[in-house]
């Protein structure tokens, strides 16, 4: 969300990770409503938490929350505003300490009970471990820069759905956070 807030996966998957009282219909419902205005998730956020009195009169009249759920989801525009902001100024590590701190997530998986809570804060420390390779460049850009090479970008994924006539054969660590309808999975034995 820092180099695309507009990218509504992204939004929609992080919106209350760690638990922030932003429940999946209050999810379903911005996504309803921002479709409705013809609007990305981000702008109808950006609309509803308008600081301009005409706007705000008008867009109260038409959003579906109540008063909780808008200051949840203005908290969380905000929160995510206040770190690309910031995000232009710090180094990689910096952005993604202060990315642990801010949303609280660290604080989060600790308090989780989770029994793979080590591991978890391992793949983070790993994470930012990568951040290294980076060092030099414009912030903005080792961002870009970085989250490409993290997510394994592949020819595979400027693939529009509805130009796709064939199958897409790719492997399963690749395949982790992209999204498809359908996926088969084969060979998969214990152990291997």
């Amino acid at each position: 969300l820092l180099t695309d807030p507009y990218d509504e996966v992204s939004l929609t998957r992080v919106i209350n990770v760690p638990t922030r009282g932003i429940g999946k219909r209050t999810v379903d419902d911005l996504v309803t409503w921002a479709r409705s205005l013809d609007l990305p998730a981000y702008t109808a956020l950006q609309l509803m938490a308008s600081d301009d009195e005409e706007a705000s009169a008008a867009n109260m009249n038409s959003s579906p929350f109540n008063p909780r759920q808008r200051q949840q989801l203005t908290d969380f525009l905000r929160l995510v505003n206040g770190l690309r902001d910031d995000a232009s100024t710090m180094d990689l590590g910096q952005i993604i300490d202060e990315i642990m701190v801010r949303t609280g997530y660290r604080q989060s998986l600790l308090e989780s009970g989770d029994p793979d809570v080590d591991d978890r804060l391992d793949n983070i420390r790993e994470f930012r471990g990568m951040t290294s390779d980076f060092e030099g460049l414009l912030a903005t850009e080792a961002l870009q820069s970085f989250l490409e090479n993290a997510a394994l970008v592949s020819e595979q994924d400027a693939i529009q759905e509805d130009q796709q006539q064939y199958l897409t054969l790719i492997t399963l660590h690749q395949i982790k956070g992209l999204e498809f309808p359908v996926v088969f999975m084969t060979g998969m034995e214990e152990g291997v």
